[in-house]
């Protein structure tokens, strides 16, 4: 009777009937982006300091959202950098798979992808666009303009650039001495990602550099971690190098409310129907969104049990006393 009742309330207010869930996979993203996006610059003059680096987020707190709107920031800059951001997402991988060819195959494909989506060639021009085009498997321009037009898919990706799966280093240094451009990996570790998986991304990027890197300029390519707190102790304990970390903040109960209010397009009009002791009541610092929105469900469920229907409230609040 409880979850009918919800379903009432919120259809009585005409609110989604998924409210108050929050997801990484949500399509109206930018919600979850701190002051606006603004920390968005921060972390990237973060990234451009250093050659390797993390980025710790806490505990489900949208660490996939920052670095894909990182990577769209980069791509529709008005000036184009000459870095590519290859976001690596370790939540596709599985553990039983060889990650060093993973890694390498997950590389190669970013590469592609970024340069033909992103229009390089046509950024491009004289020796540089020949060589661009030569090395994406186009003769000209207008070979070019038309694949674009069709869906790019793994299956296009020419077998000349996948052979750089077995030799990335050779692929890092071929755009960077002859197109000046350089790539940064940045790895998505998941905040329930198994310490097993990322021990051996981790370990993979550590051999590399142990034993390939001095074959290529150091600036050719870099890495950026996004990791939570215990996974970047996991990640140093590994591998004792100098990793410069940027350090963000867990989301104010006012930004979560706020959260609710814009993914739900209910700006102005939640506090008038729904009370914000919700937010303050369940919010943590250290709790993950989906969390959240799981628990903030159950507390409104419980809130709204064994009322008849001529007993619902319009404005929502919750009882007394702590979640539980």
């Amino acid at each position: 009777m409880s979850e009918e009742n919800l379903l009432y309330w919120l259809d009585l207010h005409a609110i989604p009937r998924n409210f108050p869930l929050l997801s990484k996979g949500d399509v109206s993203s930018r919600v979850y982006l701190r002051e606006n996006g603004n920390e968005i610059i921060r972390i990237l003059d973060h990234m451009q300091a250093s050659f390797r680096n993390m980025v710790v987020v806490p505990k489900g707190q949208g660490s996939t959202t920052l670095l894909r709107e990182i990577i769209e920031k980069t791509v529709t800059a008005p000036v184009r950098v000459p870095t590519l951001h290859i976001g690596i997402d370790l939540e596709l991988f599985d553990e039983d798979e060889d990650i060093s060819e993973v890694v390498s195959i997950a590389i190669v494909r970013g590469v592609f992808h970024h340069l033909v989506q992103n229009q390089w060639p046509e950024a491009s021009s004289g020796a540089k666009r020949a060589k661009l085009l030569s090395f994406l498997g186009f003769e000209t321009i207008n070979d070019f303009r038309i694949f674009r037009k069709t869906l790019v898919s793994e299956e296009k990706i020419p077998e000349s650039i996948m052979e750089y799966s077995e030799n990335v280093e050779e692929l890092y240094r071929f755009l960077y001495e002859e197109l000046g451009i350089s790539v940064r990996l940045c790895f998505d570790f998941n905040h329930d990602c198994s310490q097993d998986l990322l021990l051996d991304v981790v370990r993979e990027q550590k051999w590399f550099d142990e034993n390939s890197k001095d074959k290529i300029v150091e600036a050719a390519v870099t890495e950026t971690y996004f990791v939570t707190s215990d996974q970047a102790d996991q990640i140093s304990s590994t591998w004792s190098v100098a990793f410069q970390k940027y350090i963000i903040r867990p989301y104010s109960k006012a930004e979560i409310f706020s959260m609710l209010e814009t993914k739900f397009d209910l700006e102005g009009h939640l506090i008038t129907i729904f009370s914000d002791r919700f937010v303050n009541k369940i919010w943590e610092d250290g709790m993950p969104l989906h969390l959240f929105g799981t628990r903030l469900k159950s507390e409104m469920v419980d809130t709204l049990d064994q009322l008849l229907r001529g007993e619902i409230p319009f404005y929502l609040e919750p009882k007394n006393g702590s979640y539980q």
